[in-house]
């Protein structure tokens, strides 16, 4: 059920708990939900750019992102790789 939605578990805890807690309580911890919702980036690749964005990310996860269970390696790994894409230019200028 919650993969349909666009909520997550803890902000749908928060709203069953609506009543049990005075709303500033509730209103702090929907906040708190609300700043851990993952975001979501659509793109579209060639075949010969998404080998090189699918080996990209191979090697980050791989030098960056632990293996911990996360399940949003590739998007840390994404983060790792615009890190260093951003530490890289500031360092030129």
């Amino acid at each position: 059920m919650l993969a349909l939605l666009p909520e997550t578990s803890e902000s749908l805890q928060s709203l069953a708990s609506l009543g049990q807690e005075d709303l500033a309580e509730h209103l702090a911890a929907w906040q708190k939900a609300q700043e851990a919702r993952l975001r979501h980036f659509t793109f579209q690749l060639t075949a010969e750019q998404s080998e090189v964005v699918g080996h990209a990310l191979e090697q980050a996860i791989a030098e960056y992102v632990p293996d911990d269970g996360n399940p949003n390696r590739k998007g840390t790994a994404l983060v790792a790789i615009c890190r260093a894409y951003i530490d890289a230019i500031e360092e030129s200028k």
